[in-house]
């Protein structure tokens, strides 16, 4: 697949149309680079950053920036006060100790909510430029239309991506309604601007607020420099996060210095003037764009592919009826005929149960017999028994809408235990011994 997909860059290079520059460099000169930038690293290892060393992603970024958010002094949240004065300088926040900040609620990354104050702020971070799904800021809207009776007027939007070129694309602002949910990429109103977003900008609550040119310059100007002297853990915090947004964007000064060096050697710039500099450069930039264009394009047609995938063991679940999965905050459960087929996570490993009534209303278990498909006896949580595979998963997965994108592997694992258990059920029914 890696060579595939490095074939079809290198196809895509040379099939451009800017003749001022030698497109089947850009991918040796990255490789290049790559190389130079872990030597660098290497030799500069007692400079350790850990947010950096954990390699932290989207979530993770959500947290850090919402722990920052969430910080008090004295009852006051006085770096969500500076993050609103610095970019919504127009609007006035009701900022009081009852606010409701949290990550990964309804879905979202991040959300600031006060229904005293009556406004919520939606929070959707892609600081590695992910692709934003169909809907999902309109879903997040009328998440919070429904769920927490905020009114369209009361919500505010932050898009958060990497750099000042990501803007979020037509599909996520479409309503639900508008363009169906089981498409696969073609939108169904794409020659029309989506209403949502278009009221949203005219009313000056859509924000788009860049991690390389914003956050981090709010950070270094005006939270750093206003941090109480005794707050030295939270200052610790706030440097290595402006220290590893620096890394992630090659604004550290010794490696802007090192950089410089080496693209001044492979683009053959010592003897140039600066006019001709600048005019080389905006050349590269101008390739570099057009080729990150295209690998999105490219990325959208892969994961397509990836999406029929899913779609079809998906069915193998749709065909079922009679199960109607829920998630009581520990498993996800079904109930299929009078039993409860259930999926769980302990030790941050699936296993697989089959229960009765009795063990979701709080009851003793009725400790049935074990049936021959789980190897473990029945407990006090588990009737039937129960199996625990080596297949590890994460909180986010325990539902099936974010399951059924996970790897094919572990979908069809679930495919088939949901499948063992709906059949040792049948067999119960009818008395059959199992």
């Amino acid at each position: 697949m890696e060579k595939q997909l490095k074939d079809t860059l290198n196809f895509i290079i040379e099939n451009s149309t800017n003749d001022n520059i030698r497109k089947s460099n850009i991918l040796s000169i990255v490789d290049e680079y790559i190389t130079y930038k872990k030597k660098v690293k290497e030799k500069n290892s007692y400079q350790i950053n850990p947010i950096e060393e954990l390699r932290a992603n989207e979530n993770a970024n959500s947290r850090i920036l919402c722990s920052l958010l969430r910080y008090k002094v004295n009852g006051e949240y006085n770096i969500l006060k500076s993050f609103l004065a610095h970019f919504f300088p127009e609007v006035t926040f009701n900022v009081h100790a009852d606010l409701i900040i949290e990550s990964e609620q309804y879905r979202i990354d991040l959300s600031v909510r006060d229904k005293k104050g009556g406004y919520a702020l939606i929070f959707e971070n892609k600081i590695h430029d992910a692709t934003l799904q169909r809907n999902q800021l309109a879903r997040y809207i009328r998440k919070l239309n429904t769920e927490e009776g905020f009114k369209d007027e009361q919500i505010y939007v932050i898009f958060l991506p990497s750099s000042s070129y990501y803007e979020p694309n037509d599909c996520c602002w479409y309503e639900p309604d508008e363009k169906c949910n089981s498409c696969k990429g073609d939108c169904l109103l794409k020659d029309q601007e989506p209403q949502l977003r278009k009221k949203y900008e005219e009313e000056g609550r859509y924000r788009k607020i860049t991690f390389r040119e914003d956050i981090l310059n709010w950070l270094k100007e005006e939270v750093l420099p206003n941090l109480l002297y005794k707050e030295t853990l939270l200052q610790a915090t706030v440097l290595l996060y402006i220290d590893y947004l620096e890394g992630l964007f090659n604004l550290r000064t010794m490696d802007q210095d090192k950089n410089k060096e080496f693209i001044i050697q492979k683009l053959n710039l010592d003897n140039c003037q600066t006019i001709d500099i600048i005019r080389i450069m905006n050349e590269y930039d101008e390739r570099i764009n057009h080729l990150k264009n295209e690998i999105d394009g490219f990325q959208s047609c892969i994961i397509k592919l990836k999406e029929e995938e899913v779609d079809k063991e998906l069915k193998k679940i749709e065909e079922l009826k009679d199960l109607t999965p829920k998630f009581n905050g520990i498993e996800l459960w079904m109930k299929y005929k009078n039993f409860h087929p259930c999926i769980g996570v302990y030790n941050g490993k699936i296993y697989y149960s089959i229960k009765t009534e009795q063990d979701f209303s709080g009851k003793a278990s009725l400790q049935e017999k074990q049936l021959d498909i789980f190897s473990r006896e029945p407990d006090k949580y588990n009737s039937y028994g129960w199996e625990q595979t080596d297949r590890k998963i994460w909180k986010d997965q325990y539902d099936f809408l974010t399951l059924r994108n996970s790897d094919k592997e572990l979908w069809t694992e679930v495919c088939e235990w949901i499948e063992k258990m709906k059949n040792a059920i049948d067999k119960l029914e009818t008395g059959y011994q199992v």
